[in-house]
């Protein structure tokens, strides 16, 4: 792959997490809506690893709305008030011309990045996100996994996998 599409894929990756994280009354991107992201973009190669699971995006956005819920609850906040705050959020307004995530989602898409640049063949695909999330220790994406009963280290061994098989991306 070529930095060109590499930096078609970032954009496409930041773009749908952006928009994921806007829909469920988020400000800013976590690594859960890298999660997300990494599933609807066009590289298939996160889906491939994910396939084992049956984790589709929409399960992965019940698990979201899941764990945020739960996270909620711990506070002592009603998760049904919240998300009807959430929702009427404008997320029809414009978003800020710059991107702006969470410290989580920058680690991750960090990890990512690190991880395309040595492996081979060179270039960023999707499972890169998924090893990244595999990686860290805590955030709300690995609480995502647990929900979806997705062990991080299984996860890993599957993102490698799909990397292994996919060449490049189309």
């Amino acid at each position: 792959m070529s930095r060109i599409d590499d930096m078609r894929l970032i954009a496409e990756l930041l773009s749908v997490a952006e928009r994921e994280a806007r829909a469920g009354g988020d400000e800013r991107p976590g690594a859960e809506h890298l999660l997300l992201g990494a599933t609807e973009v066009g590289d298939p190669s996160a889906r491939d690893a994910l396939a084992r699971w049956d984790a589709s995006p929409d399960d992965i956005r019940a698990a979201i709305v899941a764990v945020h819920a739960h996270a909620l609850a711990g506070l002592g906040l009603d998760p049904a008030s919240a998300a009807s705050v959430a929702s009427a959020a404008p997320i029809d307004a414009a978003p800020p011309r710059a991107y702006r995530s969470d410290a989580n989602a920058q680690a991750v898409f960090t990890r990512a990045g690190e991880l395309a640049r040595s492996s081979r063949p060179r270039g960023l695909r999707t499972a890169h996100v998924l090893l990244a999330i595999a990686e860290s220790e805590a955030g709300t994406a690995r609480r995502v996994l647990r929900e979806l009963e997705i062990e991080p280290d299984e996860l890993a061994v599957a993102a490698n996998a799909a990397l292994e098989a996919g060449g490049t991306a189309p």
